[in-house]
Formats: C-alpha cells, sequence, structure tokens
C-alpha cells in the first residue's frame, strides 16, 4: 500500500483549523472572564507568543520536508512465501 505524504499534511492542516479554534475560544474567556488586572494580560500575551512560536516551529520544519515522496507500508506482509529458517 502506498500512502502520499501529502495526506499527513491535510491531516495536520485539519488539526490546526480544530486547534486554531479552540485558541480563539481560551483567549476569548481568558479576556472575558478574568479578572482586569495585569496578570490576566499578561497570562494571555504568553499563551499567545508561545502559540506562535510553537507554530513557526512547526512551519519551519513542515517546509523542509518534500511533500510529493511516496511511502510504502505493509511491504511484504500480504505476498503467500513462508520463510522458514532453522
Amino acid at each position: 500500500m502506498i500512502i502520499e505524504l501529502k495526506l499527513f499534511l491535510y491531516i495536520y492542516y485539519g488539526f490546526l483549523i480544530i486547534w486554531f479554534s479552540f485558541f480563539l475560544t481560551s483567549v476569548f474567556h481568558m479576556l472575558k472572564f478574568g479578572f482586569k488586572n495585569v496578570t490576566t494580560i499578561l497570562t494571555t500575551v504568553i499563551f499567545i507568543l508561545i502559540s506562535i512560536l510553537i507554530l513557526s516551529t512547526s512551519f519551519y520544519y513542515i517546509n523542509e520536508v518534500d511533500w510529493n515522496q511516496e511511502v510504502e507500508i505493509l511491504k511484504g506482509v500480504f505476498n503467500n512465501e513462508i520463510n522458514i529458517e532453522l
């Protein structure tokens, strides 16, 4: 069975869409329901900066991959030869 690496990239993009919705929800809740002081703002800014750092690192490593390659999985599992070595 041959799988293109693009499939994993599309799965990652789907994950990013779900993650971004959770990210926006959490930032909204931190700013709306948190105490209105410096700690809430500082925590929110740190959360956003760490998220940007993780995303930029992820995009850096994703750009290094050739997504046109194919991966063969389960190679030789379904062949009919039985090799018994004694």
